[in-house]
């Protein structure tokens, strides 16, 4: 999508070699989270970004949003430990 709107802005400068980010839901987290604040909707689905940087190809980046509200903790172990396994 980069690639392209980029096009269309005029700008050519490549920003990432490859990217992904996985979007998934928990749903006995999600509904632990939205019970405890209707508000955490805005953290649902859940992501983690896996990407490339152009020009370095060699070095996967793996990140995701920290999370605050009340089921913060809940989703924050549930988060690091996906990327962790992933890691290893």
């Amino acid at each position: 999508m980069l690639e392209r709107t980029g096009h269309d802005l005029g700008k050519s400068r490549r920003i990432y070699e490859q990217a992904e980010i996985l979007e998934f839901c928990s749903a006995s987290l999600s509904r632990q989270m939205m019970e405890a604040d209707p508000h955490d909707i805005v953290n649902c689905p859940f992501t983690i970004a896996i990407y490339t940087l152009a020009g370095n190809p060699q070095t996967t980046w793996v990140g995701y949003r920290k999370q605050s509200g009340k089921s913060a903790a809940a989703l924050e172990r549930m988060l690091s430990e996906i990327v962790a396994e992933a890691l290893h």
